[in-house]
């Protein structure tokens, strides 16, 4: 008899249309709890039989044993019939960042060499609570409350954003699914081990037991509002931006300042984003400062690869 979460997790990819019945897919597969039953969940369903399904696995090396991993992962798709990729890192990787860079390199790497059209992992509620409450603490803006999106380029999706952990042990348990175990997963000294063993667990039970769905809704708020800025701005661009490239955005000066500095704060760091540079609180005033108050043919060097050059009544970024 097929689980509940058969019948919501099909639901939900109808809903949202992610993906065509013959999409080639590159399923991210750690050997965890959570990459095992979202292979499974795709795998075992004959509604998702048409679906061209590839394992990848990146052994990262942050373990001497980590390379028996990678051979457990590629037995378990042999012998459920599916193709397998890996590949082990070639330097050494000191910190989760420089973890997660290689992964998805490698997970793009692979779904090219392969023609795959997408990457599938299998972050869910659990790691999107904890990815919320790391960015509070770090004190990100408004937009990096959004969390961990469902889908971002290049062709990365989260089919398991909406479903908690709790919900995957339960169908682990029921099919049978007997995960490797990651020792460095109770290493507290990695950020995001700390929150989930520790800070996360200490807040629902000293603060609020329902911590883990507050910051879900938190993020969804953030998503929303995120979404609604982007609608209001792409009609503000219609006549503040004069001409604009990879390398430079023109603004009309005069529309610029007219808008209150809490608005331009806004204007400035999703522009220079889009260039590939993110404006701290104290740039995103020293550019405030110098927009309002510099002379034609002055400029401002905001970064190491950003300057601000006033014109006349054009103003450059």
């Amino acid at each position: 008899m097929p689980h509940e979460l058969n019948r919501r997790f099909r639901g939900h990819l109808k809903e949202k249309e992610f993906f065509s019945k013959n999409d080639g897919i590159l399923v991210g597969v750690s050997g965890g709890l959570d990459s095992l039953v979202l292979l499974h969940l795709l795998h075992f369903d004959p509604f998702f039989n048409d679906l061209k399904l590839v394992v990848g696995h990146f052994d990262h090396g942050m373990r001497q044993e980590s390379d028996r991993d990678a051979l457990w992962v590629r037995g378990l798709a042999t012998s459920w019939g599916i193709s397998c990729e890996t590949r082990r890192t070639g330097k050494i990787l000191s910190s989760e960042n420089d973890a997660r860079k290689a992964r998805y390199k490698f997970f793009e790497e692979t779904r090219t060499s392969w023609t795959l059209k997408w990457v599938l992992t299998a972050h869910h509620a659990d790691d999107q609570a904890e990815t919320v409450l790391f960015r509070i603490l770090r004190g990100t803006g408004l937009f990096g409350l959004g969390g961990i999106p469902e889908v971002r380029s290049p062709g990365i999706i989260r089919p398991l954003l909406p479903f908690c952990r709790y919900e995957l042990e339960e169908y682990a348990e029921q099919i049978g699914i007997k995960p490797l175990q990651d020792p460095t997963n109770l290493d507290s000294g990695f950020a995001r081990n700390a929150l989930r063993n520790e800070i996360l667990p200490k807040i629902k039970e000293t603060v609020a037991e329902g911590a883990s769905s507050s910051l879900v809704r938190l993020g969804q708020i953030a998503r929303e509002d995120q979404s609604a800025w982007n609608s209001v701005l792409q009609n503000v661009y219609d006549g503040l931006i004069l001409d604009s490239n990879s390398d430079r955005v023109v603004l009309d000066r005069e529309i610029f300042l007219s808008f209150n500095d809490d608005a331009c704060a806004i204007i400035l760091r999703d522009l220079t984003r889009r260039l590939g540079f993110r404006l701290t609180e104290v740039a995103t005033r020293s550019a405030l400062a110098f927009a309002r108050t510099s002379k034609s043919g002055s400029s401002f060097q905001l970064g190491s690869s950003v300057w601000l050059y006033r014109s006349f009544d054009r103003f450059f970024c």
